[in-house]
């Protein structure tokens, strides 16, 4: 039976323009000549012809550069790019970029972000510590950027290395400690439109020689979009175990554009660690946000996926997981053909449908995993009986094999003393 999915359009008369800032700098260097990029698109049914207008204003709302393009005209879903420079001889502070698509005297869209005018504060490549952190100088030596966290300390803009372990001697034998030690898998950068939800993984996996209980991960995060943890706590991860947890990110359509940090922390009773995701957040279209969120989920979904044959193999239940991710491929399927059909709203609905549905994906994940893990101690206990049966199988056999063998031996023997010699 073939699903058959059928839409009523009412077509009206639409004139309508969708903008962007495809190129932009979130910090400018008081004196340098930055770029502007901004994209038009015709997102009505109707031709457009007119310019864009593009000013730079500053914190007391005053206009201190502006420049209007060329006219030109789009045709339906046509779209054009237009760079503008701009030379920062201003004082130091924070401005604003305002990007508008003017038609015959009105306004059919218009864009704006924030930024600032600084000056030069470091080298370029230049490492710095502050507290346990790394810090390296940005390209334009106007930033320090987030390096790495240092676990034992920082000193001249590098990490302090670990201590060697002590090893204690008996006998002459050197004897090693269990070792408590996981690796972390996360996207160290982000790109999130906004006006949008998101969902990141972040895959803890227990490489070290001990059982880790009480895992719990927490996150801090700037500026002011919503960060969550979705099932933050795990009693317990077994040797060579892995979970995943879901952070869910929440940016608001008001947010400014530019770079934020999300920390995170994974501690349990033997061990913590800690890191840092860069999230970039960008202004687009709904056209462009419907195709990052695409590519993202297309990702996700096969890394989901991933995860399910894994924790299959590992001996979890995972019938449930299966369903629910053929569901969530459904959903992802119709949000792409509501995208082909320049359906965007109905698009970006469908995606929410799908994050949800990863979201839920990775909290029963989490409890098959943790369901298998009794299953798994079960057969791990019998194999050693298992094995010990075996050998006395096998030690038994051998005996008999032993037995017969000397009996026929033997009775051959006998034959032979009683029958006559021919």
């Amino acid at each position: 039976m073939t699903n058959v999915i059928r839409f009523a359009i009412e077509i009206f008369p639409l004139t309508k323009a969708c903008m962007c800032f495809t190129s932009y700098p979130d910090v400018v260097v008081q004196g340098t000549q930055s770029y502007f990029t901004v994209n038009t698109e015709n997102c009505g049914n109707r031709n457009l012809s007119g310019n864009v207008v593009f000013s730079i204003i500053n914190s007391s709302n005053n206009t201190v550069h502006q420049e209007v393009s060329d006219p030109f005209s789009l045709s339906v879903s046509e779209a054009k790019r237009i760079t503008f420079g701009w030379t920062a001889d201003v004082p130091t502070g924070s401005y604003s970029a305002h990007a508008k698509y003017v038609v015959n005297g009105t306004v059919l869209s218009e864009i704006q972000y924030n930024f600032e005018v600084v000056l030069i504060i470091c080298i370029p490549g230049e490492t710095k510590c502050f507290d346990n952190e790394v810090r390296v100088c940005s390209y334009d030596g106007t930033r320090w950027l987030f390096s790495e966290y240092c676990e034992y300390g920082c000193s001249n803009g590098a990490c302090i290395q670990s201590p060697p372990a002590p090893q204690p001697v008996a006998l002459g034998i050197q004897v090693s400690k269990p070792v408590a030690n996981i690796y972390v898998e996360y996207p160290d950068t982000v790109e999130i439109p906004q006006g949008v939800n998101y969902t990141i993984p972040l895959k803890v996996v227990n490489i070290g020689d001990v059982i880790l209980h009480n895992l719990n991960l927490s996150v801090k995060h700037s500026g002011n979009m919503s960060v969550s943890i979705t099932s933050p706590f795990v009693p317990v991860l077994d040797i060579n175990s892995s979970v995943i947890f879901s952070i869910e990110v929440s940016v608001p359509y008001n947010m400014p554009i530019g770079e934020y940090w999300i920390d995170w922390e994974i501690s349990a009773e033997e061990i913590s660690k800690k890191g840092r995701i860069i999230a970039n957040i960008t202004v687009t279209s709904l056209k462009a946000k419907c195709e990052e969120l695409i590519s993202h989920y297309s990702w996700l979904l096969d890394y989901m996926e991933k995860e399910i044959k894994i924790a299959e193999f590992e001996g979890a239940d995972v019938t449930k997981l299966k369903k629910l991710i053929d569901e969530a491929r459904d959903d992802f399927d119709i949000a792409k053909k509501f995208y082909s059909f320049g359906m965007y709203l109905e698009s970006l609905e469908k995606l929410e449908s799908v994050r949800k549905k990863i979201e839920y994906i990775i909290i029963e994940l989490k409890k098959a995993k943790i369901e298998a893990i009794p299953l798994k101690k079960e057969i791990e206990m019998r194999l050693p009986l298992i094995s010990l049966y075996i050998l006395i199988a096998s030690v038994f056999v051998c005996a008999a094999v032993i037995i017969t063998v000397k009996k026929l031996r033997e009775r051959k023997r006998r034959t032979e003393l009683i029958l006559p010699k021919v």
